[in-house]
């Protein structure tokens, strides 16, 4: 499925192209008619998504808070409806929609282009380097590749040891 949250990613990103990296997030979520608010969710809950209104709690780590808005975007454009009630039965597919949200921020926050920039850094590094949680980066350079980003991180980092 990694190839549709690539697809999503690319023709998202294709349409801003004058935006910085890393990029924006919170300004990508509002050029796609998202919401964000604070609320002061109780227990363990972080983040909420219900419509076009991405609810965060207060007091985030930067890197998280970035992370959160680009999973909650994700749902956004690739899955219809919230994000809010799952019944037993729904587990299966709880669990697939969370991961396309997962890959859908690590493919957004750490894009293609970009990545092939940085990839003679540590992945602490690059995590930092975008802004990202240090779990997410090392996600998006494992479980989220797929071959054509391993061969083109392969071609990259073979071509800077040979400088």
């Amino acid at each position: 499925m990694g190839w549709l949250v690539a697809k999503k990613v690319t023709e998202l990103l294709d349409r801003y192209p004058d935006y910085p990296s890393p990029i924006d997030i919170e300004l990508l979520a509002a050029d796609q008619g998202c919401n964000i608010i604070e609320w002061p969710f109780l227990g363990p809950v972080k983040e909420v998504k219900q419509g076009k209104w991405i609810g965060l709690a207060p007091r985030l780590a930067p890197e998280e808070r970035r992370y959160l808005i680009a999973h909650a975007l994700g749902h956004d454009l690739l899955h219809c409806g919230n994000q809010l009630s799952f019944r037993g039965w729904q587990d299966l597919s709880y669990r697939k929609q969370e991961r396309e949200a997962d890959e859908f921020a690590a493919r957004v926050l750490i894009p293609d282009d970009e990545s092939l920039k940085v990839i003679h850094l540590s992945l602490w590094e690059i995590a930092e380097h975008f802004g990202v949680p240090e779990d997410l980066a090392i996600r998006r350079f494992t479980e989220f590749a797929t071959e054509d980003d391993r061969c083109r991180w392969e071609w990259a980092y073979d071509d800077r040891c040979r400088c």
